[in-house]
């Protein structure tokens, strides 16, 4: 159980945080809460190893974010897919011409040791369920067209 103080400090940087959509390279001094969406494996690139990672708001506005060579070991560690935490002051960049968009924001962070990254407590963990479009399996026929075929 959390004492009132820490649902106090909690309740507060409720109120600090901004929505994704309100980030731009500008912006300074800012917190959201977020849910880790998406996970990419780390890869190799001609920058050396990086890794990319999916946020979702509770607006449901979605932005990429990044974290780079030197930052990679601590940050996967600390970054878990589903869990929801609060970050602030990451560098927030205009994502390149030829870098792939793969989140409805056209910026991304660049998470770095220095990125204030915060896991939420469990009350305040955002619902995974409100991230994607499900579908009961008693729907799905309808959904695939496939209401007078048979499923072998």
């Amino acid at each position: 159980m959390a004492s009132s103080s820490t649902q106090s400090a909690y309740r507060s940087m409720n109120e600090k945080c901004t929505a994704l959509s309100n980030l731009k390279p500008e912006t300074r001094n800012w917190f959201v809460r977020v849910l880790v969406v998406e996970k990419n494996p780390i890869r190799f690139s001609k920058w050396g190893r990086q890794q990319k990672i999916i946020f979702l708001d509770k607006e449901n506005t979605s932005m990429q974010s990044i974290i780079y060579e030197q930052d990679v070991d601590q940050l996967n560690k600390l970054v878990e897919l589903y869990k929801t935490y609060y970050v602030g002051n990451a560098k927030i960049k205009e994502i390149s011409g030829n870098t792939p968009i793969m989140a409805a924001s056209k910026h991304q962070m660049i998470l770095s040791r220095s990125t204030y990254i915060k896991l939420a407590d469990v009350k305040e963990q955002l619902p995974v369920d409100h991230a994607y479009e499900l579908t009961s399996f008693g729907q799905f026929p309808q959904i695939a067209d496939m209401h007078n075929k048979q499923i072998s």
